[in-house]
């Protein structure tokens, strides 16, 4: 398994994997808008992982400076590994590679965004060092 960061040329097999991490069909036109934002952000680095088959996996890894601690943040806002290849170490070497771009851009943390309901997820990041730390809260401002 290789990961790498995901370009334009990427675009077919990064929408086939979000839409089954979604569980619905994206629009194909308004993923496109999104794509080409995410990774031509510079605050904003979109990983896939590839094994022989194609892409695997993917990650969402999204930089900021905390003001009140002076310090880049990481903060992994997706991390997905197709079902049929989950439970071979493909989520871990994502994460260990997040983890050296993180340290290499200057991050003094990760901060890893999971729902509050999937406990295997908090396992997972638990069994990585990540510690449950706060409380989220998110607020619709949709309709």
């Amino acid at each position: 398994m290789q990961v790498q960061l995901a370009k334009q040329d990427d675009f077919e097999k990064v929408y086939e994997i979000c839409s089954a991490a979604s569980g619905v069909s994206i629009d194909k036109d308004v993923f496109q808008k999104a794509f080409t934002a995410a990774i031509s952000d510079d605050k904003r680095k979109i990983f896939i992982a590839l094994s022989q088959e194609g892409v695997i996996g993917y990650a969402d890894l999204q930089t900021t400076v905390n003001l009140t601690r002076c310090e880049m943040m990481a903060t992994i806002t997706d991390i997905y590994v197709k079902p049929e290849y989950r439970g071979n170490g493909i989520a871990s070497g994502i994460i260990i590679h997040l983890a050296r771009e993180a340290r290499k851009l200057g991050c003094s943390e990760i901060i890893a965004d999971c729902p509050k309901i999937n406990i295997k997820t908090h396992e997972f990041f638990e069994r990585h060092s990540f510690v449950k730390a706060k409380y989220g809260f998110v607020k619709s401002m949709k309709g």
